[in-house]
């Protein structure tokens, strides 16, 4: 495997604050930086998430135990990580597989 050499930020959503009429109005996060491999998605990965009405970007390749860390208990709740933050674009998490012990693959949507 390549080394990782990228820098990115996983960002899990610890909170959500209603304004005085009901509606979401912000929310609270936490960041956490690691280092990753970026990399093109595949045509057939590319493929398959436009099947569910997916636009699947990029992939990353981060260790499983800083995808871990970033995982957060909300009320008791285990949240996890919904974006990724790289050189300056947002990316939705749109599924996440875990190819051995060591490393979580991640697919990418481009936020808008």
């Amino acid at each position: 495997m390549n080394a990782m050499n990228d820098l990115a930020t996983l960002r899990t959503q610890t909170a959500r604050t209603r304004d005085k009429d009901g509606y979401y109005s912000g929310s609270a996060t936490s960041d956490l930086d690691v280092y990753c491999k970026i990399k093109s998605a595949t045509r057939s990965e590319v493929y398959e998430a436009l099947r569910s009405g997916v636009s699947v970007k990029i992939m990353a390749l981060v260790y499983a135990d800083d995808y871990r860390a970033a995982c957060v208990t909300v009320s008791g709740k285990k949240v996890k990580p919904s974006t990724l933050l790289f050189d300056g674009t947002e990316y939705s998490i749109v599924r996440v597989y875990q190819k051995d012990d060591v490393i979580m693959e991640l697919s990418l949507s481009e936020v808008e």
